[in-house]
């Protein structure tokens, strides 16, 4: 082990929800020395672009809004949506079983923040166990002073994520705004007010300070993982694992094409 250039518990690789939140994981459950390496430059990939939703039916945030919804109602629906060839019932039980108790060991341990969408209705709208709503939750907006020092190395957000390339608005917002539903425009004035007084921001950077969507999610993830001390390593590629004895023992990496 003293060959090696770094020591670590855990290596994650790529910077997205998927792998910041494995990183945060084994560092609360157990302490684990993390580090997280992702290729690119930006710290996010597709997660900062997407629109951030998750689903996870019977999440405590639906369940405290008085949703009527249960595990087997989810799982009745996922086996009429999924092609039987594809559908693995451990892993179906699993993911019912362990998404709600996710949710909620992120929010209690971590920045991470969700509010469920009432009116988000599962895709198949004829299927059993079909839900108008409350399944879906989305990251709650963020200012990107969260990020300190990492606030120009978060990929940007998806253009269809962001109101006029400018304004960070959330699922809400933006259905009130296409649905000119009643106190759209009052809801516009005060995100576009926002924007544009807040000038020091507005000289330096296009995109609004608030945070919306996939770029929150991964917003909370990353204040999550400084406060943690977790590092995140850019421009650092995996080149191949090192095994011993049929253990993965270490990992040889590219590091501003340095390798190590």
């Amino acid at each position: 082990m003293e060959n090696f250039d770094e020591t670590y518990d855990v290596m994650v690789v790529g910077s997205g929800c998927g792998g910041l939140t494995a990183a945060l994981t084994a560092n609360i459950s157990n302490g684990s020395k993390v580090l997280v390496i992702e290729k690119s430059s930006l710290i996010g990939g597709t997660s900062a672009t997407s629109g951030g939703v998750i689903w996870i039916p019977n999440n405590h945030h639906a369940v405290e809004a008085g949703a009527d919804d249960s595990i087997s109602e989810a799982k009745e629906y996922l086996t009429a949506t999924i092609p039987p060839d594809e559908f693995n019932e451990p892993s179906i039980n699993a993911y019912l079983e362990n998404g709600p108790k996710m949710v909620k060991f992120m929010e209690d341990n971590t920045d991470v923040s969700y509010s469920s969408l009432e009116h988000y209705p599962d895709y198949f709208q004829d299927a059993p166990g079909v839900k108008l709503g409350n399944r879906a939750l989305e990251p709650s907006p963020v200012s990107a002073d969260t990020l300190k020092d990492d606030v120009d190395n978060l990929h940007p957000s998806g253009p269809q994520t962001i109101l006029f390339g400018r304004y960070g608005v959330n699922f809400e917002e933006s259905h009130a705004f296409t649905t000119q539903s009643p106190g759209w425009l009052k809801l516009f004035l005060k995100i576009f007010f926002k924007y544009w007084l807040d000038i020091p921001w507005r000289l330096k950077r296009k995109r609004s300070r608030r945070l919306a969507f996939g770029a929150a999610s991964v917003a909370r993830l990353i204040s999550s993982a400084k406060k943690r001390n977790i590092p995140i390593w850019r421009s650092t590629e995996l080149k191949e694992y090192i095994s011993e004895n049929n253990r993965i023992v270490g990992a040889l990496i590219v590091k501003d094409d340095q390798i190590m």
